[in-house]
């Protein structure tokens, strides 16, 4: 997810602009963006985020929400995460993770949710970005803080969701590998094992998530989950996984991003930390069903007599999903012969990048941001802020 300057990632304001123009952009009605931080003590211009947010605006993506931050002496960046929508936004909400590491500590990190107006119906999407595992110890602490978070962003889904009637999509850069530690391939991608397995720590995550049974945030029981509209009904929903049959790495091969030896260090390979879930535990009826789910890779094409120092736009991949979602519309018509009410389906396209779309910003440290330093304040929890957009045609906030 990284799109802008940082060791080893160089030519970030050429992808940048190449991202902007690509033409996966023109088939999408959301996007969740993850690691677009913003510039501190920049405006304008100068902040990579505004820069992005106006050009997602000039192409549509009209309703824009990020997480509100003033910069400090122990947490001196945003979180990165960005929602920006061609439908409409009716309301929105954040909440600040009460525990961060390392240099993550310095990124305002938690979540960002909007409910989303789809024709008479509507839909939640919650964007995150949790605590990353960095080089030099502390592997079990990183796993905890990550564990911590987990919970709390299952506790804030539930208090948003809660009696609401409406599905919801999550996106995010979790920062938990679903494929097991020894499943490795060499440098150029090609793996060493037979199909990777999955890994303990994603267990975990889907269990919290689940609620293990009991206070969850998809935790209908799979007789009655089949009774509301089968077997998926109701259960938290790993669409990538889904679709795939496995866990396919969500980011490239090492030698593939950038186009320098030195990556191969970097990151394990594969590795998928990219995830889009979907839930409809809260709904009586769903309307809503996921009919296709796939990575967005934001590769370049290598242009003849040229020589590209970079093959993909970030260093993870996009998740991209449709959703059917069934609207109900009502004519009256008292004229014989009148038909009944018309149910129509609308089919809108989400996408969850932590990858070349999720990453584009100025402060990227593994997905797409820009400088992170610090330590955050213990305790520093911000309480769910709501913020109705009053129906208004075109939301942003902040205003672009």
């Amino acid at each position: 997810a990284r799109l802008a300057a940082g060791a080893g990632h160089d030519h970030s304001s050429e992808r940048l602009q190449e991202f902007i123009s690509r033409p996966e952009l023109n088939t999408l009605d959301v996007l969740l963006l993850q690691e677009v931080f913003k510039t501190p003590l920049l405006r304008g211009l100068l902040c990579q985020q505004a820069w992005l947010r106006r050009q997602l605006s000039e192409r549509g993506f009209v309703h824009q929400v990020v997480m509100p931050f003033r910069p400090g002496v122990l947490s001196w960046t945003d979180s990165g995460l960005v929602i920006a929508s061609k439908l409409p936004i009716v309301d929105w909400g954040v909440q600040r993770f009460s525990r961060g590491m390392h240099i993550d500590a310095g990124a305002a990190k938690g979540i960002l949710h909007a409910k989303l107006q789809v024709g008479s119906r509507q839909l939640f999407v919650f964007n995150t970005h949790l605590q990353a595992s960095h080089s030099g110890g502390g592997g079990q602490a990183f796993v905890r803080t990550r564990t911590a978070q987990l919970e709390q962003l299952r506790a804030y889904i539930a208090d948003v969701t809660r009696h609401s009637g409406v599905p919801w999509l999550m996106a995010g850069d979790f920062n938990i590998d679903a494929i097991a530690d020894h499943a490795v391939a060499d440098a150029f991608g090609y793996l060493c094992d037979t199909l990777p397995q999955e890994s303990d720590e994603y267990r975990q995550m889907m269990a919290t998530l689940s609620g293990g049974g009991g206070g969850g945030i998809g935790t209908v029981d799979r007789g009655v989950a089949a009774a509301l509209g089968g077997p998926s009904a109701g259960v938290v929903r790993d669409l990538l996984k889904e679709a795939s049959g496995h866990h396919p790495s969500t980011r490239p091969p090492r030698l593939q991003f950038p186009h320098k030896s030195e990556y191969i260090f970097k990151h394990k390979y594969p590795q998928r930390l990219d995830y889009l879930f979907f839930c409809d535990a809260d709904c009586v009826r769903p309307s809503a069903s996921p009919v296709g789910s796939r990575l967005v890779t934001f590769s370049v094409a290598r242009r003849e007599g040229t020589h590209s120092s970079y093959t993909h736009l970030s260093d993870h991949y996009g998740i991209a999903t449709t959703l059917a979602i069934e609207n109900d519309f009502f004519w009256r018509d008292d004229s014989p012969g009148t038909s009944p009410p018309l149910a129509k389906t609308s089919v809108i396209s989400e996408a969850a990048t932590s990858g070349a779309a999720a990453a584009v910003s100025a402060a990227l440290e593994g997905g797409g941001g820009v400088l992170l330093a610090g330590a955050v304040a213990a305790a520093a929890v911000a309480a769910a802020l709501h913020r109705p957009t009053g129906g208004a045609e075109d939301f942003a906030w902040p205003p672009l």
